[in-house]
C-alpha cells in the first residue's frame, strides 16, 4: 500500500518530484515544481508525493475547495510505471478527499495525435480507476482537455470555482469549461 506525503519546497524529495515531473509532461502542457509551489502559497493547492516503502513512486497537485478536488497533474515515476502504483495513487487519493469529488481533465481522444493509443490507454485507465466521462472539457494552450470525475455528476460549480481561481492565479491557463 503506498502512502502520501506532502511536499514543501525544502523537503527531501522535491527534486525527485521535480524530475519526475519534468519526464511525465510534454513541454505544452508542463509547468515547473517552482510554480506550483507559488500558486500553493496563493491557494489550497498541494503538492503529495506517492511513496512505497519510503521510496518516492509518484506525485499528485492538487487544487481544492469546498465542494471538489481538482487533479492538475499526477505522474508516476517511469521505472515504476505498470506496477499497480497508478491504481494505489488513485485508490488513495480517493480515501485521503472522501469528502470531495476529485475531478482531472486528460487530452481528448483525437485519433488523428500521434499519441493516441497512449491518450485511450490513459483515459480506460481512469474510467477502470473509478472516474467517469462528464461531457466537459477544458482548455489549455489552445487543446481540448475531457473532463473526468468520480462520484455522481459533476459539480459544475464547485469546479468552475477551482478553473476560474486557476485562471486568476496562472492566466496562461483559461477560466473555461466547455
Amino acid at each position: 500500500m503506498i502512502e502520501i506525503k506532502q511536499i514543501f519546497p525544502d523537503s527531501r524529495d522535491a527534486e525527485i518530484v521535480s524530475e519526475i515531473n519534468n519526464e511525465a509532461f510534454p513541454p505544452h502542457e508542463h509547468i515547473d515544481l517552482e510554480a506550483m509551489f507559488r500558486m500553493n502559497e496563493k491557494s489550497d493547492a498541494d503538492i503529495f508525493g506517492f511513496y512505497n516503502g519510503g521510496k518516492p513512486v509518484g506525485f499528485i497537485w492538487t487544487i481544492t475547495n469546498v465542494h471538489c478536488v481538482y487533479v492538475f497533474f499526477l505522474a508516476i515515476d517511469a521505472k515504476y510505471r505498470g506496477q499497480g502504483y497508478g491504481t494505489q495513487a488513485i485508490d488513495s487519493l480517493f480515501r485521503f478527499f472522501s469528502d470531495k469529488q476529485v475531478v482531472l481533465d486528460i487530452e481528448e481522444l483525437d485519433p488523428s495525435v500521434e499519441n493516441y493509443a497512449q491518450r485511450v490507454h490513459r483515459k480506460s485507465f481512469y474510467l477502470r480507476c473509478g472516474f467517469h466521462e462528464t461531457g466537459r472539457y477544458t482548455m489549455f494552450n489552445g487543446k481540448r482537455f475531457e473532463v473526468l470525475c468520480n462520484g455522481g455528476p459533476l459539480d459544475t460549480e464547485g469546479f468552475m470555482d477551482l478553473v476560474l481561481l486557476i485562471h486568476e492565479l496562472m492566466p496562461v491557463y483559461p477560466g473555461i469549461l466547455l
